[in-house]
């Protein structure tokens, strides 16, 4: 089995796990540009971090040579990102999250600098595979379209990049290596702990004072949409159910009238009363055509 292939099926089930949580989590980070620019800044010290210890190690590590591709570095365009939802300037503390990630990625590089590629094959393909799923969806729903594309360039590519290409690419270059299986097993754990550490990352944003503040304003507004729906629906019920308890009573009162009208007669009398009836009735029409023959005949 090539190496490109035993990631992706010795990871999955961790992959699937994330993939839920980060959808779940998206939707809490797209109430409100404040939160999600928590997100941002976060993954844009992700990539600075990794992209930063891939410059440095690349020369004395052909492994990570191999892998060296500048066209998909993102920490650039994240930091434009971070520029845009931070006008009064980016936090300059690392986060709890943060420091976590930093340290994790250094001791798993001391440990073998081939470690690196848990790291850069995992969030690398992550953005050549997601980014343009997210992008349009990040747009449209806080609202970026007018500044595109700020807000979102690190999941934007320029024109004529083709994302397919890249990944075949990357697959091709990490089947190249000739890792021993110690190495592949310890890079395909760090990229199951890298899904773990993204998780962390994401519920240090979604779990935030901030986040949960907003998230219950976004509810309140959500609730009060609601109630006034299931008042509008209900007052309908309403109206409905009197008018159709009005057409009831209507029908029981003719129907009672018509009972009170066929009192004391038997099946035949009640045929007889009927014909009778209808034979007036027909009566009265002839006669009434009778009169307008005359009518005319003597107006001419």
């Amino acid at each position: 089995m090539e190496f490109s292939e035993e990631l992706k099926v010795k990871s999955q089930a961790v992959h699937n796990v994330s993939d839920k949580f980060f959808n779940s989590a998206l939707s809490v980070a797209l109430t409100d540009e404040k939160v999600y620019r928590m997100a941002v800044f976060r993954f844009y010290h992700i990539f600075l971090m990794i992209e930063d210890k891939l410059e440095d190690l690349r020369h004395d590590c052909d492994f990570l040579q191999t892998l060296y591709f500048p066209n998909l570095f993102r920490a650039h365009e994240f930091e434009e990102d971070v520029e845009y939802f931070y006008p009064e300037g980016m936090p300059e503390e690392l986060t709890p999250m943060l420091k976590e990630y930093k340290s994790s990625i250094e001791k798993d590089i001391e440990d073998d600098p081939a470690n690196l590629i848990g790291y850069l094959q995992t969030m690398q393909l992550a953005i050549l595979s997601g980014g343009n799923i997210l992008r349009p969806i990040i747009v449209k729903v806080l609202g970026l379209k007018q500044n595109y594309p700020l807000g979102v360039k690190a999941l934007d590519w320029p024109e004529g990049f083709s994302t397919t290409n890249a990944k075949k690419l990357y697959k091709d270059r990490l089947n190249s290596l000739e890792l021993s299986q110690k190495q592949k097993d310890r890079i395909i754990s760090i990229k199951m702990k890298v899904f773990e550490l993204n998780n962390k990352l994401i519920r240090e944003v979604t779990h935030s004072k901030q986040s949960k503040e907003i998230a219950w304003k976004y509810l309140e507004r959500m609730l009060f949409v609601v109630c006034l729906v299931l008042a509008f629906i209900g007052g309908n019920q309403r109206d409905l159910a009197r008018e159709k308890a009005a057409k009831k009573a209507k029908g029981q009162k003719k129907g009672s009238k018509d009972q009170d009208g066929n009192k004391g007669l038997t099946h035949l009398q009640k045929k007889e009363r009927d014909a009778e009836v209808m034979r007036k009735k027909q009566e009265a029409a002839a006669a009434k055509k009778a009169e307008q023959g005359a009518q005319g005949s003597s107006s001419k």
